[in-house]
């Protein structure tokens, strides 16, 4: 009897569903081919919740465990150091106190942030950027009737409403002519701008779309015709005073395989299309 020579190949492929109206499902499914095709790996992770958070955990479980195996470490270690890692527990703060538990290490990651030299002192940066555009507009009372079609439309205002210690982009950021009234929190800026104490405000345009949609301002206030858009690199970054600092290398390549493969983009663009 002749030994069965003929080619053989293993097919992997899911089907997902999110659930309670959500654009992205909770658990995350990975599979990767290892070894010239010799290993298929396959991983379901679950994020314990649905949506965006729960989506990111996911995303994190699946691609650590992946790599593990890639690097042949046994799987108990992998779980030790899955277990030891996880969950993540968001917290969420006002920008200028994200930047305080940073600098103090109260907080290991930050999930958002331009390159400054004076946060490089208290945070390192990730190698890769996940974002390299975030616009940045302005919003105005639609009753007001207000035309902002260029940048320099700005300077009718006395009042422009920025979140303290945030960076919109440099020709902004460092205009002594424009008017700007800081605030704590962005969450502060819409019912400013509708009781009048602010005549407009700077916002980043998928922050502003969310709390359009969720806080039901749509009808009342409107984005600036003029949109900032040029090159914006956006990362993630680690408390230099976390433990998370030691593993530095392991979170890049982690970063790097979540870039690669789309899901920090299907992320991002799911949140996008929901409250565009």
């Amino acid at each position: 009897m002749e030994p069965d020579t003929a080619p053989r190949f293993t097919e992997v492929d899911h089907c997902q569903q999110a659930c309670g109206g959500e654009h992205l499902a909770g658990d995350l499914f990975h599979s990767r081919s290892l070894d010239d095709g010799g290993r298929v790996v396959s991983v379901l992770a679950d994020g314990l919740s649905s949506g965006v958070e729960a989506a990111v955990l996911a995303s994190v479980t699946a691609a650590m465990a992946l790599e593990y195996v890639e690097w042949n470490i046994d799987t108990g270690t992998a779980a030790r150091i899955l277990m030891d890692s996880l969950p993540v527990e968001p917290v969420r703060c006002t920008w200028a106190r994200c930047l305080e538990l940073m600098k103090s290490g109260e907080a290991d990651l930050l999930s958002s942030a331009y390159k400054k030299p004076d946060r490089k002192v208290y945070m390192t940066y990730f190698d890769q950027s996940y974002l390299d555009q975030l616009p940045i507009a302005f919003y105005t009372l639609k009753s007001k009737n207000v035309v902002v079609q260029k940048y320099e439309d700005i300077y009718q205002f006395d009042n422009i409403g920025v979140l303290r210690d945030a960076s919109y982009f440099d020709r902004f950021d460092h205009d002594t002519h424009a008017k700007k009234f800081e605030v704590t929190s962005q969450e502060q800026l819409f019912p400013m701008l509708l009781t009048g104490r602010i005549d407009a405000m700077a916002g980043y345009v998928p922050t502003e779309n969310y709390r359009l949609s969720t806080g039901g301002y749509r009808s009342q206030i409107e984005r600036s015709t003029y949109v900032y858009q040029e090159q914006a690199l956006v990362y993630m970054t680690i408390s230099n005073l976390s433990p998370l600092l030691a593993r530095l290398q392991e979170l890049n390549q982690i970063n790097s395989v979540l870039l690669t493969d789309g899901t920090i983009s299907r992320i991002i663009n799911a949140y996008y299309e929901k409250y565009q």
